[in-house]
């Protein structure tokens, strides 16, 4: 609590009567004690920035080194002795078979769900020589993005930890890493490299400190050229083939110039792509990826990519153009989005990025009839069972957010009074802004929709392919589909053949 003296009013004088020695005399004495008094607040005053300080919790430091002949090398320290620590990131272990202890008496072992670090007695330090994860586990981000150069794009959140009390206590939780209960400790992250490191559009020579924010983003760490466009700078593979790189660069440059002219939207700052050939071994074609922030990761392999084919080229334009739409969301300023409705947003990217991908495709009718005669299948085949679309994120089906948010957005789209999705995107997020919304709600969606032109009548049924299970989901989804005028065409096998859609 501060305290508040009282304090003598301005215009009030204070008179002496004492005699002239007795005046100097007091003076004197006033003096000393000012002198003691001025000696004391500040001994008060560094006692309590002391004070302030010691409760100030110290950071734990966890250094990742990479080492001259390529090993990487990862130190912790803890400012307080640990007996057990549990790794948050990613809902699966991965760590406990891939990781050396250099320190006697502690381990990196795997506990039901989770990574777990223990110690034989309460330690604060401990080093591991780590081999670098380059799966991507489920329903989380790669740790690590291997370059066939040697070069990485190092996960900055893959080590956040939280403290447990005990092997005990981690053996009776009933969960992952993720799910741990315990606070986050406070951290910071060095990265040392003897090669350069690339972050947050610079590059740094030596070591790069930093105080992650749960995943993060990637670092790049190597020696690579950059490519660049007006609104990206990325890495890419120098082992994909020839016809790929040529490609992708131009169609970067597309797709940005595209997404900044249909959002009116000039990127601060240009978005980092990174693009990685895990090797073409295997048949076929296979890919992983996500955006984080302004940074665009993406993971193939496959002995498809050897020859050139333009369907893949089609679906590369796809991925990374809607990957691209999550980042010009976030321009817009899009808040946050609930798990159960991630199909506003996931669905507008797919309905976004068919959009532009299909100008760009080689042939446009057989791309749109490919892409949604997939989505309309996986949305009627998630809808069929019985589930509401909101328990998508709990029932392990989260790609019908991607499906059936597409036909939800192009239903929307189709009912409009005047614009596209994109302009309902924009003033959607600009509503959202505007009234200070901390997430993004069904409410606001629908309420908007209603203002830009949908009636009642189209609203309710929209509305109810999302809040509750859907009786014969494909007749109902068809007849939807008719109204709003996109003319459903299906072949004889029953697929999606074709819709009318904007182009």
């Amino acid at each position: 609590m501060m305290r508040r003296d009282k304090e003598v009013p301005a215009n009030t004088r204070t008179t002496s009567t004492l005699s002239p020695k007795q005046q100097r005399s007091r003076r004197r004495w006033f003096a000393g004690v000012s002198v003691w008094a001025a000696g004391l607040w500040l001994v008060l005053c560094v006692g309590l920035s002391s004070s302030l300080v010691a409760q100030e919790e110290p950071a734990t430091e966890i250094v990742l080194r990479e080492t001259a002949d390529g090993r990487w090398i990862v130190d912790f320290r803890f400012p307080e002795p640990q007996r057990a620590v549990v790794f948050r990131q990613a809902p699966e272990p991965y760590r406990a078979a891939g990781w050396t202890s250099k320190t006697e008496g502690v381990e990196v072992v795997t506990i039901g769900q989770m990574d777990v670090m223990l110690f034989d007695a309460p330690g604060r330090e401990a080093t591991f020589e780590i081999e670098p994860y380059t799966v991507s586990p489920a329903k989380a981000y790669t740790p690590f993005l291997a370059f066939t150069d040697s070069s990485w794009g190092v996960l900055e959140g893959q080590f956040r930890l939280s403290s447990a009390s005990s092997r005990a206590a981690v053996e009776a939780f009933d969960g992952s890493g993720e799910d741990w209960d315990g606070p986050l400790l406070d951290y910071t992250l060095v990265i040392d490299s003897p090669r350069r490191i690339f972050h947050d559009g610079e590059w740094v020579e030596g070591a790069l400190r930093l105080e992650p924010e749960g995943d993060g983003t990637y670092v790049y760490v190597g020696g690579a050229e950059i490519q660049r466009g007006e609104n990206f700078v990325g890495f890419v593979d120098g082992g994909l083939p020839e016809w790929i790189r040529t490609q992708l660069h131009e169609d970067l440059v597309v797709i940005f110039d595209a997404l900044s002219a249909e959002w009116q939207l000039t990127l601060s700052e240009p978005v980092e792509i990174l693009f990685v050939l895990d090797g073409t071994d295997e048949p076929g074609l296979h890919q992983t990826g996500g955006a984080l922030g302004r940074q665009i990761a993406l993971q193939v392999s496959g002995d498809a990519l050897l020859e050139p084919d333009t369907s893949i080229a089609d679906f590369f334009r796809w991925f990374l153009t809607h990957e691209s739409v999550h980042v010009f969301q976030g321009a817009a300023g899009m808040p946050r989005v609930a798990p159960q409705q991630a199909w506003m947003h996931e669905g507008a990217a797919n309905t976004m990025a068919h959009r532009i991908a299909g100008r760009l495709a080689g042939d446009r009718e057989a791309f749109l009839r490919e892409v949604y005669g997939r989505g309309f299948a996986d949305c009627v085949d998630y809808l069929e069972t019985g589930n509401a679309l909101e328990a998508a994120f709990e029932t392990g089906r989260f790609g019908a957010y991607y499906a059936c948010g597409d036909f939800i957005a192009l239903l929307t789209e189709a009912w409009l009074a005047d614009g596209d999705i994109f302009d309902f995107w924009k003033q959607f997020l600009s509503e959202a802004a505007a009234r200070g919304d901390d997430e993004l709600s069904v409410e606001r969606y629908f309420e908007l929709a209603t203002k830009a032109g949908l009636s009642e009548q189209q609203v309710v049924p929209l509305r109810a392919l999302i809040d509750a299970p859907v009786v014969d989901p494909r007749e109902r989804l068809t007849q939807l589909l008719e109204a709003a005028g996109l003319e459903p065409v299906f072949d004889s096998d029953g697929r999606l053949d074709s819709l009318a859609l904007p182009e």
